[in-house]
Parts: C-alpha cells; sequence; structure tokens
C-alpha cells in the first residue's frame, strides 16, 4: 500500500489493515479491511486499485473494491473484540493498527487500550457494540 503512494510525512495514510488468513492452508482468504484516515485517501486508493492485478503471486484475480460494513478505526476495533471465536496466536498474522507508518500487531488487550486511550471509550469486552465508528474515516473492503 506504502508502494502506491498511500504514505505521506505523517506516516500511513491509513492507520487499520486486517488481512485474514486460512490457517489450514497457510494463505490469506482473498480480502482485506483497511480503514484509511481521509476519505480522500479511499477514494485515491479505489482509483488505483480498481481492477488492479497483483503481480507478486501466479493469480489471475483482479481487485475490486467496496466500502466495508463496518466504519472507522473504533468500529474496525470493537469488531475484533467480539470476534472472539477467531483468536489469533501468531502475532504475523494479526490485524495492525499503524501510527506514523509503523504497525503493530493487535492482540485483545491492545485493541481494549487503543479503544480506551485513542477513543475515549470505556471497554467491557462483553459489552462490545458494532457501530459506525467516529464518522470521519472512510473504511474500504477490497477483494
Amino acid at each position: 500500500i506504502d508502494e502506491l503512494g498511500f504514505r505521506n510525512q505523517n506516516g500511513s495514510e491509513y492507520d487499520f489493515f486486517y488481512l485474514p488468513m486460512d490457517f489450514k492452508h497457510d494463505c490469506n482468504l482473498g480480502y482485506a479491511f483497511i480503514n484509511f484516515t481521509s476519505a480522500d485517501a479511499a477514494r485515491r486508493f479505489r482509483n488505483v486499485m480498481t481492477s488492479y492485478r497483483f503481480t507478486r503471486f501466479r493469480s489471475k484475480k483482479i481487485v475490486t473494491v467496496s466500502p466495508a460494513i463496518v466504519q472507522g478505526a473504533p468500529g474496525n476495533l470493537r469488531k475484533l473484540l467480539k470476534a472472539s471465536g477467531r483468536r489469533v496466536g501468531n502475532p504475523a498474522y494479526r490485524p495492525l493498527w499503524f501510527e506514523r507508518g509503523v504497525g503493530i500487531s493487535l492482540d485483545r488487550d491492545a485493541v481494549i487500550h487503543l479503544l480506551s486511550t485513542r477513543f475515549g471509550e470505556d471497554v467491557e469486552p462483553a459489552k462490545v457494540k458494532e457501530g459506525d465508528g467516529n464518522g470521519t474515516r472512510c473504511g474500504l473492503e477490497f477483494t
């Protein structure tokens, strides 16, 4: 994503990235969730990635980009807390949080900490509700 121009002087133009994995076959599921820090970055990503073909792998798949159901970093983080059946032990396969272009692997404690310190949410994991985030960010799902 950075190589395609989604990095600026402040770091990445996205703060959340998740590439779900098929652990049985040790490959990704063919889609990802990205939360961009501005609607402009999300639009540019859609324009760049629509019909894109990855050349690193022998695949004939073409990228499609669509708005994700859950929007905003807080919404994505809350969704992670609700996904109790999909705990990922290997940090390399966990969702990432980006600050100043550096990705941090997210475990449950890190998600709760971010929601509390970054977004001012009192989080009781048993009571986490889905929402539309803070309304200022734009998330995209691409396949």
